[in-house]
């Protein structure tokens, strides 16, 4: 964040004086990074976003049936090269 954002007698945020871009302050608030305290006085900060996922029970396993086919070939004539 913009130093300049920051009020430094309070530490309280100026959002008329925060100059980044509205894309980045909406992409920090789409991943849960509360843009207002990100690298706040200019120190690294870090956040954890929590993540979930998940599945269902109800699913059968997949089949399938495959062939490969492969094959090897050694040219005599320029092994000597």
């Amino acid at each position: 964040m913009p130093t300049d954002a920051v009020d430094d007698l309070t530490g309280e945020y100026i959002p008329a004086n925060d100059r980044r871009d509205a894309q980045i302050l909406a992409n920090c608030a789409a991943t849960g990074v509360d843009p207002t305290m990100a690298n706040l006085g200019g120190f690294f900060s870090s956040y954890s976003v929590e993540v979930q996922q998940g599945g269902s029970l109800e699913l059968d396993p997949e089949e399938s049936e495959s062939w490969t086919v492969g094959f090897a070939f050694e040219q005599n004539f320029s092994n000597d090269i």
